[in-house]
């Protein structure tokens, strides 16, 4: 099976990237904490910088929808950054995202020093959040990560 382009080019980016701190520049905040908010109430184009788990307020996500409105499920990338800015490698991919229709998500909660169960709690929620609030492909769920993050999301791919 040959592996999607997307992938390919994220794993590329992800060793490119790995050791940057460039901060994202200029994004703006948004909080948005509707229970059960639909897929279409969340503004395209433009990265969410904090979505509040509905189970659990405590942890929060970043958010990417492609620009283009779509009513079929669509894929989604996970991100997990080692210092919980889950809106910086969505800063980075949302080209590629929106080229390549996928769902981007960030974790704000997942940071290196956390424990394991805790992360795995975290990505329990997370996996239950934005599957009752977006329309995704549930057999197209991906995972990626900065340093640290990338040990969660081989976590996330081995424990799930």
């Amino acid at each position: 099976m040959p592996i999607p382009k997307l992938l390919l080019i994220l794993c590329i980016a992800f060793v490119l990237f790995s050791c940057s701190e460039e901060r994202a520049k200029n994004v703006q905040e948004h909080e948005i904490t509707a229970p059960k908010a639909a897929l279409e109430k969340f503004p395209r184009g433009e990265v969410l910088r904090k979505i509040e788990c509905l189970t659990n307020k405590k942890q929060s996500y970043a958010l990417y929808l492609p620009g283009s409105s779509s009513s079929k499920k669509l894929p989604v990338l996970i991100a997990f950054d080692s210092h919980a800015r889950g809106h910086l490698p969505l800063e980075k991919y949302k080209g590629l995202a929106e080229e390549f229709g996928y769902i981007l998500v960030g974790s704000n909660f997942s940071k290196n020093g956390i424990a394991t169960d805790d992360i795995m709690k975290h990505i329990d929620n997370l996996l239950d959040d934005i599957g009752q609030r977006l329309r995704i492909d549930h057999r197209r769920i991906y995972a990626m990560g900065f340093s640290g993050g990338a040990r969660v999301a081989v976590s996330m791919a081995a424990y799930f």
